[in-house]
């Protein structure tokens, strides 16, 4: 039974990991290349880089494009992470609950041998 508990404890810490993963994805890590392309798209609004108007508008137009494209990847991720997360939550449960079990019978076991072995000993 120790065994079972050192085991479900493993499963239950790499659960915990991967659901921190998918919680840094919720909150917004992976955004940098969109963001990035705002930045670009102000500086490029702010006159900062050596471009003439036409090819400054050209570039903002192509980089809207860009930045309409990642968001609608990133909320269709960000659903899916979502989910993922719930359902690992969902597992992680699971397992503390069946550890708890393990340990609740573990401990039971333990007292009926101390019991029994006392018995004996009379």
């Amino acid at each position: 039974m120790k065994h079972s508990i050192a085991i479900l404890e493993r499963i239950i810490k790499e659960l915990n990991a991967k659901k921190a993963k998918l919680d840094d994805v919720i909150n917004g890590k992976p955004f940098s290349e969109l963001i990035k392309v705002r930045n670009e798209i102000h500086e490029l609004l702010m006159g900062k880089n050596k471009h003439t108007a036409k090819d400054r508008l050209k570039k903002i137009l192509e980089l809207e494009a860009k930045e309409v494209k990642l968001e609608r990847i990133n909320k269709k991720d960000i659903t899916k992470i979502i989910h993922t997360s719930f359902e690992l939550k969902d597992e992680i449960e699971d397992c503390e609950r069946l550890m708890m079990d393990l340990q609740l019978k573990q401990k039971q076991l333990e007292n009926y041998n101390n019991f029994y072995s006392k018995g004996d000993s009379k």
